[in-house]
């Protein structure tokens, strides 16, 4: 745990309750791991991460990305021509999926299983570990390139 209270408030995620640090990763079909974003702190956002990671520029038109249903820069990347893959969910004022979507979802979830798979073998063989000094600090971060995607979290 840091000893800083603001590197200790920037690495804090309200969501697994503890210290982490986040990476946004691009992984192959093949399940290569082909990008590697700066770190950042548990408490940015994922939406945060991706447009300003310097991912988004990279990608072209006509290109696929894979993604979770809280994906929230669908609409940013649609506007470059990049096709977003995120299975289908059910809002407030539906109750099934039609079977085009039950179809759909079911594609991008075995195709999911194949990233999460990925994402894992980083965290356990710890191809991703950040520096704990420089954890708060904009300078100290990795670089790379990509194609699906994921959010990574590592908790030390």
């Amino acid at each position: 745990r840091p000893s800083s209270l603001h590197t200790r408030k920037q690495l804090f995620s309200n969501y697994k309750h503890h210290t982490t640090t986040k990476f946004l990763v691009g992984i192959s079909p093949s399940g290569s791991l082909l990008y590697v974003s700066n770190m950042w702190g548990g408490r940015a956002s994922d939406k945060k991460i991706t447009l300003e990671c310097g991912l988004v520029d990279k990608l072209k038109p006509g290109q696929d990305v894979m993604a979770d249903r809280g994906f929230t820069v669908v609409a940013e990347l649609k506007k470059k021509g990049i096709k977003v893959h995120i299975p289908s969910f059910l809002g407030s004022n539906r109750s099934q999926l039609t079977p085009e979507e039950v179809t759909r979802t079911r594609r991008v979830a075995e195709a999911r299983i194949h990233i999460e798979r990925a994402i894992e073998r980083i965290k356990e063989f710890r191809l991703i570990d950040g520096d704990k000094k420089s954890c708060g600090s904009k300078d100290s971060y990795r670089k790379s390139h990509r194609t699906n995607q994921g959010i990574s979290s590592h908790r030390w």
